[in-house]
């Protein structure tokens, strides 16, 4: 069936009533993903984020406390995320795409080890979804004798490319990170694009209501911490020189999506995204260097058309 759309209200303009909208979306996403026959949704992360934003339209209020403001944000989050992801769907489930997001639906909002591993395989999806916006379809590799497969395979105007998504827990993870997305688009075979969700390692627990009494806006409060954690992400692919994993890497982006409260008697959401596309005219012995700046345009213009916030484009 066709998918049901819903103005998502971006969160300059949300309030506790508005957030039905995001409940609205993640029930709309819940009804594509049940038809791709995912199994036990009612029990899923998804759902309860939906439950939770009900009770916040209900009482009229986002929170009394910090962990039910956190809990607020995490549904939030979840229902927008999922909604974006669902979008981008087809009528058709995918082989190989559907176990992935059954995983991405585990856990609940209360921070568990299954919600961590949930959050890596949502990020990928997510990050299919900026490229739809786009009109670049992600195509889901689906090999199962080859387990160290990149996640998606993408036509950049008759050139062929692999994309491999990673989101680190942690700063001193990173650099583990992009190394292993570096091994994986090597192994394959074609030239690849390795893609660093850095969020985990910006919103540490409490991030969300670190800053109810800042008077600065959150992300010009923090921006300078991305950028400290991806420059040396940035050289990482010049720099290496212990054998040739990054010689097919034409493009790497960073980005990181950083959400939490502000206001001490009236706590408001407040949402920003940064980004940063490094490119390397040199991977694939040069012949691929055009490609690497038509994929960095492509995907900042996703990222401006999918958030519903004011991005910094580093």
């Amino acid at each position: 069936m066709p998918f049901e759309y819903f103005g998502v209200i971006p969160f300059a303009r949300l309030t506790p009533a508005n957030c039905r909208f995001h409940a609205d979306a993640g029930r709309a996403a819940i009804a594509r993903l049940t038809e791709w026959g995912l199994n036990r949704i009612l029990r899923s992360n998804l759902s309860d984020a939906v439950r939770t934003l009900d009770a916040v339209v209900s009482r009229d209020s986002y929170g009394a406390t910090n962990e039910e403001l956190e809990r607020t944000l995490r549904a939030i989050h979840l229902c927008a995320d999922f909604y974006q992801v669902a979008a981008s769907l087809g009528d058709k489930p995918i082989i190989g795409a559907a176990p992935e997001l059954a995983l991405s639906l585990q856990g609940g909002l209360s921070g568990t080890r299954s919600e961590r591993q949930a959050r890596e395989y949502l990020s990928q999806y997510w990050f299919g979804s900026v490229l739809t916006r786009v009109r670049v379809s992600p195509c889901v590799l689906a090999d199962p004798a080859a387990p160290s497969r990149p996640d998606f395979l993408i036509d950049l105007g008759g050139f062929d490319c692999t994309i491999e998504v990673k989101r680190p827990e942690s700063i001193n993870s990173a650099r583990d990170a992009l190394d292993r997305a570096a091994g994986q688009l090597r192994s394959y075979g074609k030239p690849g694009i390795a893609c660093i969700d850095l969020t985990d390692c910006i919103c540490l627990p409490g991030f969300a209501t670190a800053f109810l009494s800042s008077p600065a806006p959150i992300g010009d409060v923090v921006w300078r911490l991305f950028w400290n954690i991806s420059q040396p992400l940035c050289d990482r692919p010049v720099k290496y020189n212990q054998s040739d994993k990054y010689a097919r890497v034409f493009a790497l982006v960073l980005f990181a999506r950083v959400a939490g409260w502000r206001g001490v008697n009236d706590p408001q959401p407040e949402a920003r995204y940064f980004i940063q596309v490094a490119t390397y005219p040199s991977a694939c012995a040069g012949l691929v260097s055009e490609y690497g700046a038509r994929f960095s345009r492509l995907v900042r213009t996703g990222f401006q058309e999918v958030s519903g916030s004011d991005g910094r484009l580093l």
